[in-house]
């Protein structure tokens, strides 16, 4: 079994796609689709880095990040929503993560930064011969460009606002 790698986004499309991409280096990622399950996971999974973005259903993947950090377990902020310097200065800063990266993004760079993260000597995935079949691989050249929904009225809160009369 090779490195853990939390994955944290509500997109179960983009999980399945940033699963792929850790399998094809030789980690084992762990993918949630909510904060609290990622908090939760922690603990049990053990993982060596993390992937988290920052709108969640349930909570900021903020809140994750600080979970994180107290676990002394690097991570990577994504999103689709909050873009611009500012944003990525204020993750790194106030935040403590590693990278910022805005949706779509270019899946080596991800690989890349994740590799900057994993502790030397971690072990890779063992033999893979009594693994079940595993789908073709992501080309490496390509950007993660998913649908991202995101509610106009959204300020910030995790009440949506009501929609105009």
């Amino acid at each position: 079994m090779g490195a853990k790698i939390l994955l944290v986004d509500d997109n179960q499309e983009l999980l399945v796609l940033l699963s792929r991409l850790v399998e094809q280096q030789g980690w084992t990622p762990v993918a949630v689709g909510r904060g609290k399950s990622a908090i939760d996971a922690i603990p049990v999974e053990q993982p060596v880095a993390a992937v988290v973005d920052v709108l969640l259903p349930d909570m900021m993947g903020y809140d994750v990040g600080a979970a994180l950090r107290k676990a002394n377990i690097p991570f990577i902020f994504m999103t689709g929503v909050f873009k611009g310097g500012r944003a990525a200065s204020d993750a790194r800063a106030q935040h403590g993560a590693a990278a910022y990266f805005e949706k779509p993004f270019d899946s080596q760079k991800l690989v890349d930064a994740l590799r900057g993260l994993v502790p030397a000597g971690t072990p890779a995935a063992t033999s893979r011969s009594s693994a079940p079949p595993r789908p073709p691989p992501i080309d490496d050249k390509t950007d993660f460009d998913v649908e991202v929904g995101v509610e106009s009225g959204f300020s910030g809160s995790r009440t949506p606002s009501p929609p105009p009369p």
